[in-house]
């Protein structure tokens, strides 16, 4: 990891070069699943590794650029060849586009078992993005104080 010491000189001591770009196209899910083909065929073009690169290399856009999509390669080439590399905003921006793509990808499949299970099955994550049992519980509690709040205020006074 750039930035820590220790690993810097890892990387050094076993002759490991730095990663300043990654390209990346994820498995054809959505595609394969328009065609309509079988189960079997679709799960087959659900892409494991690649969302973890992507995530990964989005995550250290300080040092590393993402490009999920032929429609970037000009960019990224433009941008290196007139700044001399590839910039922290292109990053930051590629790296928004990578988070988005992810999200997309795992929605797609969400939505894909969901309607492959019988209709009686509700599937809903457990708990909401960045969630934690305590923060859910801290959430309630504050609805419920808030609440009391509302009725003490709104009741007359005799």
């Amino acid at each position: 990891m750039r930035g820590n010491a220790q690993h810097e000189q890892d990387m050094l001591d076993n002759d490991i070069g730095v990663i300043d770009m990654t390209i990346l196209n994820l498995y054809p899910f959505e595609a394969t699943v328009a065609k309509g083909s079988a189960f079997e065929q679709c799960i087959e073009n659900i892409d494991i590794g690649g969302p973890s690169m992507l995530r990964s290399t989005a995550k250290n856009h300080a040092f590393t650029t993402i490009v999920t999509s032929p429609n970037q390669y000009a960019e990224v080439m433009d941008t290196i060849k007139s700044a001399g590399g590839t910039t922290l905003a292109l990053r930051k921006r590629f790296a928004a586009q990578a988070f988005a793509t992810s999200a997309a990808y795992d929605s797609s499949i969400a939505t894909y078992f969901s309607e492959q299970v019988s209709e009686q099955a509700t599937l809903r994550p457990p708990l909401c993005m960045a969630s934690t049992p305590a923060r859910t519980r801290a959430r309630t509690r504050a609805r419920t104080r808030a609440r009391t709040r509302a009725r003490t205020r709104n009741r007359p006074s005799f």
